[in-house]
């Protein structure tokens, strides 16, 4: 009997270790696999995190090349735009110089024929001291022969500026031509003349009219002879 019993003790202490030593190793197994799955876990979320920074790379150097190229396409079009307006700028300044080439024929042929033109009219304009701003008298006597040469396609212009005796010859020069050019944007701007048939010249203080000793000498030697001339 007691042998019996020692013999089941035995049995079951074989029986308590193999379900211990079974238990323990279902216990081992499912911590390796947690820790496997963990790994795995950690692993994809490491490739998941970085092809979403590749991806972000990707998005921003698209951006950047979708903006250069809309750079590009802007500075073509400009590019375009620019070569239509210098083609256009060209064509215009080829018309002008084409104007202005006959306009200097034209202009030359009259110089030339001078001599064959004879006065049909003279006027003077008449300026305060030191000055090259028309007066409204002045202005009256442009009108006047405003209105002759209009009438007559055939007629030259031809401006002398002068001024009196006071200061530098120099001096007198420009202020001549200050006021033949007075006379000239009057004509053409107000009046509506032809500049390609006005011939203008300052010749300072020369050919005087009157003494330049006097106040009434001086005033009648500042001043713009008009002469209106028709061809012979």
């Amino acid at each position: 009997m007691k042998r019996n019993t020692m013999l089941i003790l035995v049995v079951l202490s074989i029986l308590a270790l193999v379900l211990f030593s079974g238990c323990a190793t279902k216990k081992f197994v499912r911590e390796e696999v947690q820790s496997s799955e963990t790994r795995v876990n950690q692993k994809m979320d490491q490739e998941v995190s970085k092809l979403n920074g590749q991806i972000n790379e990707l998005s921003s150097l698209n951006k950047q090349l979708s903006s250069r190229i809309e750079q590009v396409s802007d500075k073509a079009a400009t590019a375009d735009a620019k070569a239509e307006e210098a083609k256009r700028i060209g064509t215009d300044a080829k018309g002008l110089a084409t104007q202005a080439n006959t306009g200097v024929t034209e202009l030359r042929a009259r110089f030339d024929a001078r001599n064959n033109y004879a006065v049909i009219d003279t006027k003077n304009v008449h300026f305060d001291f030191n000055k090259s701003t028309l007066t409204a008298e002045a202005k009256a006597t442009l009108d006047e022969a405003a209105r002759l040469f209009a009438g007559n396609k055939n007629m030259v212009m031809t401006l002398e500026g002068y001024t009196d005796g006071i200061g530098s010859e120099e001096y007198n020069y420009g202020l001549s031509e200050k006021r033949v050019q007075s006379v000239v944007r009057y004509m053409v701007g107000e009046k509506s003349v032809d500049l390609n048939r006005i011939f203008v010249v300052g010749l300072g203080k020369t050919n005087p009219v009157a003494d330049n000793k006097t106040a009434e000498g001086r005033k009648q030697n500042r001043r713009v002879t008009i002469k209106l001339l028709e061809a012979r």
